[in-house]
């Protein structure tokens, strides 16, 4: 694999693994991080995903891609939409750590 196609997996879905295996690291590297709530936990991945896609994607931009237009309203759809997809695709894979951390309300009887 070569650096653009890596760029290009960490610019999309790959952010998400990325952040992923990064905040399982922090969880074992730090105490403080590990004794986190679950749903803070999951708000940092998504960050982590959304700085991990738009850095890979703006690596990538600067050698191989055609950059949007000089107009502002591009620049802030394309990293708009790379941060939104890596944040899904980040909350999607933190999803299984959650099971049984969710608070759903017991009907009444």
């Amino acid at each position: 694999m070569e650096l653009t196609d890596f760029l290009k997996w960490a610019s999309g879905p790959g952010a998400g693994v990325l952040a992923y295996f990064a905040v399982q690291g922090l969880r074992k590297w730090w105490k403080w991080f590990a004794a986190l709530d679950a749903e803070v936990i999951r708000y940092w991945a998504a960050g982590v995903s959304g700085v991990i896609a738009i850095a890979a994607w703006t690596l990538l931009a600067a050698g191989t891609q055609t950059l949007p237009t000089g107009n502002w309203w591009d620049w802030f759809q394309k990293l708009f939409f790379i941060a939104t997809s890596a944040f899904s695709l980040a909350t999607l894979i933190q999803a299984p750590q959650l099971r049984g951390t969710m608070r759903v309300p017991k009907p009444e009887a």
